[in-house]
């Protein structure tokens, strides 16, 4: 077959198979509207990291041991204020645990309940005393916990330390406060006074002895050799007819726990109280000026009559000061628990000094929470975040709480005001103005300091 004659024959066939193909085709449809285009979802948010369902803090008490009278009024402030922060919902929603245990002042105690705390999660903890602060200061670097302590020893926050901070004032403040008022107020006459100091052998009271040496060397004031006794000492007779002996003019009691009574009482006996007016007469008597922990009410039951001569510190607003608002608020507080406004002993500079360590630390880790939220809150974070920079402003119940005041600053209250004891009341009255140390001693905020006066067998 040619060539020809072939594709003539395919033409053919072509022809007769395109129709029969079409016929078996469905009938186009109908072309559909577009539709307009759906708007593309947004994609759902992150969800919010989940809040714990609650938050641990340690504290390292002392309720039984040398310091018992001021220490359970600390524990009973300190865990009384995160229950009411509790009753108002908790730190942004989330509710507060308070891990406390007993120490009795006793390091291998100490350590072994903080080991406990560390293993049921606390974010920070509160050391009660030095001794007991010194125990876990290692500790607390290493697990980068930052203790937010009671201890007020400038020691444990000189130089500055990431992991132990102050809540409240340091005792060394207290004293110059004491010994500032005392020299510029108290003292009228110009002859040269006396200092004589009693103090415990203890990491705490004798921690702000340098500093009174080098208020005396630096203000002509004659120092006396101090008297150091052994904790646990009840008679204190030969330790006072030394310093009366030796001409003290005003005697600084750096004494722990109900103790202080017990010193004042034996002084009372040995008939050398007396006013400033009384010492600057010269007739063998000296002034009692109380220390940190010294002047509280828990501490002077065994002085009913003496506390009346007694001076000190006051780092804090009283109980009856309630034109202040944490005043108020733990006066509400109070009668909202208790029925009552706590007297004195229970309810005085003790449980007040534990509720300001507790509003420390809530308002440092409410800080932290609003810097890197719940999920990145830790101890470390706490630090960076909550305790660095820390100012509180409202709330407060001291001149002011800061830890923004100078570089380095581990200490949240630097101001105190002089005062005497009220008998009427049972409890302190102010006498003075907020003195602010930073600002007019704070060459003299030393914790190693020898005097130029010293002689053999001084305590360095």
């Amino acid at each position: 077959m040619s060539k020809k004659v072939l594709l003539l024959v395919l033409a053919l066939v072509l022809l007769v198979t395109a129709p029969l193909a079409a016929c078996g085709q469905d009938e186009p449809t109908t072309p559909t509207t577009p539709t307009t285009p759906t708007t593309p979802t947004t994609p759902d948010k992150p969800a919010e990291p989940e809040k714990p369902e609650s938050i641990k803090v340690g504290y390292l008490a002392d309720v039984t041991g040398p310091y018992a009278a001021v220490g359970a009024p600390l524990v009973k402030g300190f865990s009384d204020h995160f229950e009411m922060i509790n009753q108002n919902g908790g730190i942004d929603g989330v509710p507060v645990e308070v891990l406390w245990e007993d120490t009795g002042a006793k390091a291998d105690l100490a350590v072994t309940a903080y080991k406990r705390m560390k293993n049921d999660g606390i974010i920070a903890v509160s050391c009660m005393v030095t001794p007991v602060a010194l125990a876990v200061q290692s500790m607390l670097a290493e697990d980068k916990i930052p203790g937010i302590n009671q201890s007020a020893t400038l020691s444990l926050y000189m130089p500055p330390q990431d992991y132990m901070w102050c809540h409240g004032p340091i005792a060394v403040d207290g004293d110059l406060v004491g010994l500032y008022w005392f020299d510029t107020e108290l003292w009228t006459s110009d002859e040269q006074w006396t200092l004589g100091i009693l103090a415990h052998d203890n990491p705490f009271a004798l921690g702000g002895v340098g500093a009174m040496y080098k208020y005396a060397d630096t203000n002509n004031v004659k120092l006396l050799q101090p008297e150091v006794v052994a904790l646990g000492t009840q008679d204190y007779t030969a330790n006072i007819k030394r310093l009366v002996d030796g001409g003290a003019d005003m005697v600084v009691l750096e004494t722990l726990g109900a103790s202080t009574g017990t010193v004042l009482k034996q002084m009372g006996d040995l008939g050398v109280l007396a006013t400033p007016a009384e010492a600057m007469a010269g007739d063998g008597k000296v002034v009692p000026f109380l220390g940190q922990t010294s002047f509280y009410p828990e501490q002077l039951t065994a002085a009913k009559e003496e506390a009346a001569y007694a001076y000190g510190s006051i780092p804090f607003y009283l109980d009856y000061e309630t034109d202040q608002e944490g005043v108020k608020l733990v006066n509400d507080f109070m009668i909202q628990k208790y029925g009552e406004v706590l007297p004195a002993t229970e309810g005085g500079g003790g449980y007040r000094d534990g509720w300001n360590n507790s509003f420390v630390i809530s308002s440092a880790i409410e800080k932290a929470v609003k810097e890197v939220g719940w999920d990145k809150l830790n101890g470390e974070t706490l630090v960076e975040y909550g305790l660095k920079g820390l100012k509180i402003s409202t709330n407060t119940f001291a001149d002011e709480i800061s830890y923004a005041d100078y570089d380095g600053d581990r200490v949240a209250v630097q101001s105190y005001r002089p005062g005497a004891w009220d008998m009427e009341i049972w409890d302190r009255t102010p006498v003075g103005p907020w003195i602010n140390v930073p600002e007019i001693m704070a060459d003299l905020r030393v914790t190693k300091y020898m005097t130029t006066q010293a002689g053999t067998g001084w305590y360095e």
